[in-house]
């Protein structure tokens, strides 16, 4: 329990380590924001396919795996339909962009000609909606009693979450309230705490629960990279976002490497 608590807080400050870059940069880089979200898919995607879901098959049948990945999926489509929130790179409420299709996607200068305040409180409900399956990711990985699962999943969350927490700072760069805006965006990853240790007294009260919220946490977070980090990214810079990916997946391997769980 102590460690699934500490390495929350890891997981956590990724976020505020990323929202600081509000004191750093006077502009917002598209290209830099475009790896940033390939970066953190990648990362996604690897802890999804070389973590959870293999952790979660060596515990129970392959169609129970199947089942809760496509709950998880599932019920991040459903917040992600039901929670207003800044979709991809569309300065508008969540299914504008499914609804529009031959919209050109617009550019962080465009970015800031929007209403400030609430294309802000969109970026950061929307961070928050991402960090909650990471979370659950997370604590599953502890409850598993592998602990060397959970920290490198928390070490990737967290490394992960520093640039998620600049996309939510940067399309306001360059405005007053720099305090503010770093308040808000860093606090979007406290909601991992909760999620973390919620998924991981759970999970071990209830132990055949362990390997479902494996395959849950797998599935949230496929539907937030394929949805949410990528289409628009991969639009404007497919090269780019293929090396951020790639660079995620490798990433996410050292990690895997460092704490042991691979040789």
């Amino acid at each position: 329990m102590t460690a699934a608590i500490a390495w929350s807080l890891v997981a956590a400050a990724g976020t505020t380590i990323g929202a600081a870059g509000v004191f750093l940069f006077r502009n917002a880089n598209s290209r830099l924001l475009n790896f940033s979200a390939g970066f953190a898919a990648g990362v996604m995607l690897a802890a999804s396919f070389l973590s959870l879901l293999p952790a979660a098959l060596d515990e129970i049948d392959a169609a129970l795996v199947a089942l809760f990945l496509a709950l998880g999926l599932l019920a991040i489509a459903a917040l992600d339909r039901w929670l207003p929130h800044y979709h991809g790179r569309q300065p508008d409420l969540s299914g504008w962009q499914h609804q529009h299709p031959e919209e050109p996607t617009v550019d962080v200068a465009e970015h800031r000609k929007w209403h400030l305040p609430r294309k802000t409180y969109l970026l950061a409900t929307a961070l928050t909606l991402h960090n909650i399956p990471e979370g659950m990711a997370v604590g599953a990985g502890f409850a598993t009693g592998e602990e060397a699962l959970g920290v490198a999943l928390a070490l990737a969350i967290g490394i992960h979450n520093i640039p998620e927490g600049f996309a939510v700072v940067a399309p306001a760069l360059g405005v007053s309230k720099r305090g503010k805006l770093f308040r808000l965006a860093a606090g979007t990853g406290l909601v991992e705490i909760p999620a973390i240790i919620l998924t991981y007294l759970v999970a071990t009260e209830v132990q055949w629960l362990i390997a479902p919220a494996l395959a849950f946490a797998a599935g949230a977070m496929l539907y937030v990279a394929f949805d949410e980090l990528l289409p628009d990214t991969y639009r404007e810079e497919p090269q780019r976002v293929t090396a951020a990916i790639a660079s995620g997946v490798i990433v996410f391997i050292l990690i895997l490497s460092l704490v042991g769980l691979v040789s």
